[in-house]
């Protein structure tokens, strides 16, 4: 079952597929990147997803520390 049932079931077909990544920047959990579908994702849908999110973590290793557990923390 997906983590948003009340979302998931409003949508015409349902979405019934969840893709998640943890974010981490340097060993701190600063969230989690999740797309959701009504289709299976495919493996390339996937590895893009996990490219996209490589880039956004480069671009969040330039923050200040301070800055990244201030942002983890809400």
């Amino acid at each position: 079952a997906l983590d948003l049932p009340d979302v998931a079931s409003q949508h015409n077909p349902a979405l019934a597929y969840c893709l998640a990544f943890p974010v981490q920047v340097r060993g701190v959990l600063a969230g989690v990147f999740t797309l959701y579908s009504t289709r299976p994702f495919t493996s390339d849908q996937q590895n893009l997803c996990a490219h996209m999110l490589r880039e956004i973590v480069d671009t969040f290793e330039g923050v200040d520390e301070s800055t990244v557990r201030q942002f983890a923390a809400r």
